[in-house]
């Protein structure tokens, strides 16, 4: 199988995620720090990079469009607000009607949850002029800051990652509309995916950094219980879900679903296998 591979893993430069800085201090991988959503799914298909935690409907996009990657484990859910802007004047979700929601990546779960709240009240969800509610992809660290510097209330609120939502509330620059798992109960924000060919040609070494993503990621949520023997489901992400997921993005913006087998794609024998599921 030749020599163990250092995994080349695309993380969020502006992030600074303790947890992954944590994993990559391990030597499970070779980090390398990117500019955005975009730029680590184009390193993905150009296999620039071999894996990262990514949306999960970003992950479908990625295996229908024929990208050999592996969904090996489920990241971590650090909650989410749905954030309404303070200086835009709404008092109601019908006030949404004309306005720019700022989301993460357009194909993130967040946008399929903001599309799932004004679907409730008849307001149409979409990236164009025509739709009555205009999602934009922004960085989630600048969003506070764009809401506070919105003079004309164009930009009616934003969903994203903790603790971005609560930084916008304590600033004063935004008010909490509603918790995103009050709109999606379980939903899971992103996966961790890696390539195919390594997964197949490297088993030990992926399984090896699955347990130490896992570790990291799920092992501090025992608050001190034995772990071992003791399945932690909060890794886990099965194919019903990932289908789900798919379906609703066919039915929210016209998505292409029902044609793709995630049977070979999703594979969480390594995490039920390694200490990331106890």
């Amino acid at each position: 199988m030749g020599e163990k591979p250092v995994f080349r893993i695309g993380l969020l430069k502006w992030v600074g995620d303790f947890s992954m800085g944590l994993a990559g201090s391990k030597g499970a991988f070779d980090p390398v720090p990117l500019g955005s959503w975009t730029q680590i799914l184009d390193s993905l298909r150009d296999r620039r990079i071999d894996g990262a935690f990514i949306p999960v409907p970003a992950a479908i996009d990625l295996v229908t469009s024929g990208t050999d990657i592996r969904i090996l484990l489920k990241g971590p859910n650090p909650g989410a607000f749905f954030i309404k802007n303070r200086g835009a004047d709404i008092k109601s979700l019908a006030d949404f009607k004309g306005k720019t929601v700022l989301v993460p990546h357009g194909l993130s779960i967040y946008t399929l949850l903001v599309h799932r709240l004004m679907a409730s009240i008849g307001l149409r969800l979409g990236n164009d002029s025509s739709s009555d509610v205009v999602f934009e992809p922004m960085a989630v660290h600048l969003m506070a800051e764009a809401l506070a510097y919105d003079d004309d209330g164009r930009i009616g609120g934003f969903i994203g990652p903790e603790p971005f939502g609560t930084m916008a509330v304590k600033a004063g620059a935004g008010r909490i509309v509603c918790r995103a798992e009050r709109l999606w109960p379980g939903y899971p924000p992103d996966v961790f995916v890696l390539g195919g060919d390594l997964v197949e040609s490297f088993p030990d070494a992926v399984s090896s950094l699955v347990e130490t993503l896992g570790n990291v990621f799920f092992f501090p949520r025992q608050s001190g219980r034995e772990a071992s023997g003791m399945l932690n489901f909060d890794c886990l992400i099965d194919i019903k879900t990932v289908k789900q997921i798919e379906e609703y993005m066919g039915a929210a913006f016209g998505f292409v679903a029902g044609t793709t087998d995630f049977s070979r794609a999703v594979q969480m024998d390594f995490a039920m296998k390694t200490g990331a599921a106890i």
